[in-house]
């Protein structure tokens, strides 16, 4: 029984990681969980502690995240080298594509964020 508390605990305190660093990096969950190549229910049962994060996808979430392995399972050493942020710009104009043809953004919505993108550059 405490082992499942911890563990409950433990899974929130990741998810609490992976919400305020998407929110952080001023991202969606629709924006992320397409990044990652998941469903936004599933990032949400993962910033909610209700789900454990797959460790596959974990490596993803980090790089697109730009957070190392051991902040989001141990809370230490949060920046990767390159210090913060989410990907590359481009990278980030790539996946906004990919969820505009799925329809999971509009066309206004996607030429807003496109635009703040690339006034980042």
């Amino acid at each position: 029984m405490a082992g499942d508390m911890e563990q409950n605990d433990w899974m929130k305190t990741v998810g609490s990681r992976i919400k305020r660093a998407r929110q952080d990096c001023e991202i969606s969950q629709i924006e992320l969980s397409g990044a990652l190549g998941i469903k936004p229910p599933q990032l949400s049962k993962w910033e909610n502690g209700k789900a454990p994060v797959n460790p596959f996808v974990a490596i993803r979430l980090v790089a697109y995240l730009d957070m190392s392995l051991d902040y989001l399972y141990n809370g230490s050493d949060k920046q990767n080298s390159s210090g913060p942020g989410v990907g590359s710009i481009e990278q980030r104009l790539r996946v906004l594509k990919q969820l505009e043809r799925k329809s999971l953004v509009t066309k206004e919505e996607a030429e807003i964020r496109r635009e703040e993108l690339i006034s980042e550059i």
